[in-house]
């Protein structure tokens, strides 16, 4: 249900902080929320350790970050100071061409999964998406063949080139295309995109 609207106070303008690619979802949500409450709203886009560092000191009073969710459930520091609301939770799966051998898997591990080509939706392997430095840092070393923030991701798929690593909610691919597959990462990884309000 909704809030009633004479019990939300935001200052005006309203700064979302957000980290990383911002999926099509939070989008909408924030659309919705402009079409509800009749506020400005403005998009600041950071790294999440930027907004990290923020939240810290109380700076910021709207955040929509990318986060394992005991990561922030167990931050003592966060919690004095903001609710969170998980607004997806998402598992790790592997886009892959129909043709590919990796095509016939039920699912696919992580031991397995660091010998597979991967492109993914980025322009620096210093900037990559939250999912894969949660990889790096459970000591899981990936092969990243190529790095792109537009749909040429698509070709290296289509193409048999490249294994494209997502989740659902920041999938980049089209994957109601009849040359993928969507093959799940066997291990219980879940990403989430949480809502934090001061």
């Amino acid at each position: 249900t909704k809030p009633e609207k004479e019990n939300i106070v935001f200052k005006d303008p309203l700064k979302i902080y957000i980290s990383g690619y911002t999926p099509i979802f939070i989008s909408n949500l924030i659309s919705q929320l402009c079409m509800d409450y009749p506020f400005k709203i403005s998009m600041v886009e950071l790294s999440l350790n930027e907004i990290r560092s923020m939240l810290k000191k109380n700076d910021i009073e709207f955040a929509i970050v990318q986060s394992q969710i005991n990561d922030l459930t167990s931050d003592a520091l966060l919690k004095k100071h903001y609710s969170c609301f998980v607004l997806s939770n998402d598992r790790l799966k592997l886009i892959v061409n129909k043709h590919s051998s990796y095509s016939k898997y039920r699912n696919i591990s992580l031991k397995a999964l660091s010998e597979i080509p991967l492109v993914i939706n980025s322009t620096s392997l210093n900037d990559v998406p939250f999912f894969i430095q949660v990889l790096k840092n459970m000591g899981i070393s990936l092969n990243i063949r190529y790095l792109t923030n537009s749909k040429m991701a698509t070709n290296y798929v289509k193409d048999n080139l490249a294994c494209a690593l997502v989740t659902d909610s920041i999938n980049f691919l089209t994957t109601d295309d009849e040359n993928f597959e969507i093959i799940p990462i066997k291990e219980k990884i879940y990403i989430s995109y949480c809502l934090l309000i001061s």
